[in-house]
């Protein structure tokens, strides 16, 4: 019989699904049933998972986010501190702060744009994302996340990565997750039929209770697989391997002695820099869709990862460990307002990023509008991203570029070169549900986000800034295209050519010269009218008082 250890070994270097496969049927598990425990204990379970996230990076996003969760559940316990009392700290940013920082600015704290460098590159190697197996000519990659968070007892898989719905995280104010959908959504990306997703973990021992037994120190690893339709079942259901005192799909998983595990990727490989405690989730043959190089291309995996954690918490460094790509390998993952906060001089114009807000109902939402120069709105956003509505640092919806285009924003020449990044963390959590699906990847249908559009719309419409670098976009694209004379001169004679007639009837000239700019010789002189000395209120008379009320933080137009 193969050690759980080797076993364990193989199966994290393994990129493909046949390879995993062979693997578990040659010990005997794969093929009997009873070895593999429904995930979330529902045989319905596909009804919940299958209704997560609809782009594969989303779901990688969600993975990443466990992470960071873990790194700060982790820190908390370690100082002793209650996750759910009133000890603990109330935000995610607070914890970061509390956890990660010894400053007391409350303009800078627990905000990583403002750490140095290598405090950055320090902290980003115990979050990471590494790339392996195929490349885009042969298949597609694995996508291995690790990270040094609090970790899990090999007998407390079932109540936390192989759980659903349960509200683990639901009473704790500083993490994301509280859907506690374990981050299910990567298994629909996983490569067809079985999707399948390996998880390897063990629980830092400073957090265990005084009663803790050996097993509790050991590593604990289980596969995920999706087990299709039989006879007159309708869906595909989802089960994970726990063959220990299993009878009939209810045993545990599989466990192994060593104090460190190979979790962590370098310069060197993917899984060779040693972990004492911590989790990684790896995904086999994953349909990213774009596989060229994760770090360094434009359409990859770490630009994507940047704008699905805009305001990320926590560094995470990213690894592209195929072999055989040109380019950067490695880079630190900091979130997209952190790059442009550093990238602005070359990347912006002048001027922005801008900081305003909207209210609704009360609520105040803080939002930064960003102005690329032109060309350079492409390698920070999507056509399909261009607004970012997020929540502690992370995208929970988009709108499209189309949005600047509506007649209600009327900013078509920039729609290419905007980006709005707007913050709902500070909402009710009653108002975050009207807004955001638990899916994380969409906006909600209601009264609440169609009126957060609409003040959306209001707010860009009337920006200043906004207007006056659409008015100069709009002259130099229009000047750009009539500067060259020739194609208009081309068709003229082409004209006069086959028809004298009209040639005859036309006064000969040079050329024929573009309407702006100095190829235009008529010049006409302007005659200015003197500027009003006193104004009306529209529909009113003089001496008459407007009232006319508002509602704070809003903005209101009067008519003269």
């Amino acid at each position: 019989m193969m050690e759980t250890r080797d076993l364990a070994d193989r199966l994290m270097r393994s990129d493909k699904c046949e390879e995993v496969v062979d693997l578990l049927m040659e010990i005997g598990y794969w093929q009997d049933e009873k070895l593999w425990r429904y995930l979330g204990d529902s045989e319905t379970n596909f009804s919940a998972i299958g209704n997560q996230q609809s782009d594969p990076v989303a779901s990688v996003v969600e993975k990443i986010i466990n992470g960071v969760d873990a790194r700060l559940m982790n820190h908390c316990i370690e100082r002793a501190i209650e996750p759910e009392s009133c000890e603990a700290p109330a935000t995610m940013r607070a914890a970061v702060a509390k956890f990660f920082e010894a400053g007391s600015n409350p303009e800078t704290d627990g905000l990583i744009r403002y750490w140095s460098e290598p405090k950055i590159r320090s902290e980003s190697k115990f979050i990471t994302v590494a790339a392996t197996g195929y490349k885009p000519v042969d298949g597609a990659p694995c996508i291995s996340i690790a990270d040094q968070g609090e970790g899990q007892t090999p007998d407390s898989f079932s109540d936390t990565f192989m759980s659903l719905q349960k509200g683990n995280k639901n009473r704790i104010p500083f993490v994301q997750g509280k859907y506690n959908m374990g981050g299910t959504g990567a298994l629909s990306f996983c490569a067809s039929p079985h999707r399948l997703q390996l998880i390897i973990s063990r629980r830092n021992p400073k957090l265990l209770t005084n009663n803790y037994s050996d097993r509790d120190t050991q590593w604990g690893i289980t596969v995920v697989r999706s087990e299709k339709p039989v006879g007159n079942e309708k869906n595909s259901k989802f089960t994970y391997l726990a063959p220990m005192s299993a009878s009939n799909r209810d045993g545990k998983v599989l466990s192994f002695v060593s104090e460190v595990w190979p979790i962590f990727p370098n310069e060197i490989g993917a899984y060779a820099y040693d972990s004492p405690y911590g989790t990684l989730v790896k995904l086999y043959e994953y349909d990213l869709q774009n596989k060229s190089n994760v770090v360094s291309s434009d359409r990859g995996l770490f630009r994507r990862l940047d704008q699905g954690m805009p305001e990320l918490m926590l560094p995470v460094r990213v690894y592209e460990c195929r072999s055989g790509y040109q380019g950067t390998q490695e880079g630190a993952l900091i979130g997209l307002v952190t790059r442009l906060e550093k990238d602005r001089a070359k990347t912006l114009e002048q001027g922005f990023p801008e900081f305003s807000e909207i209210r609704i109902m009360g609520q105040r939402i803080p939002l930064r509008i960003y102005a690329f120069k032109v060309s350079q709105g492409q390698h920070y956003r999507t056509q399909s991203s261009s607004v970012l509505l997020t929540l502690n640092g992370q995208t929970h919806a988009t709108l499209s570029s189309n949005f600047f285009r509506r007649k209600s924003v009327k900013l078509s020449y920039l729609a290419d070169s905007l980006l709005v990044v707007v913050d709902c963390s500070e909402l009710r959590r009653d108002l975050q549900e009207e807004l955001f699906m638990a899916s994380r990847d969409r906006l909600r249908k209601s009264t609440y986000s169609i009126a957060l559009e609409q003040e959306l719309e209001s707010l860009l419409q009337s920006n200043t800034a906004l207007r006056e670098l659409q008015n100069f976009r709009r002259q130099e694209q229009i000047g750009a295209q009539l500067t060259d004379d020739k194609p208009l001169k081309d068709l003229l004679e082409t004209i006069l050519k086959r028809n004298p007639k009209l040639a005859r009837l036309l006064e000969k000239g040079k050329s024929v010269s573009s309407p702006f700019g100095s190829g235009s010789k008529v010049k006409v002189a302007f005659e200015g009218r003197k500027f009003p000395t006193f104004f009306y209120f529209k529909q009113t008379n003089e001496g008459d008082i407007l009232e006319r009320r508002a509602e704070l933080g809003r903005k209101i137009r009067l008519e003269f």
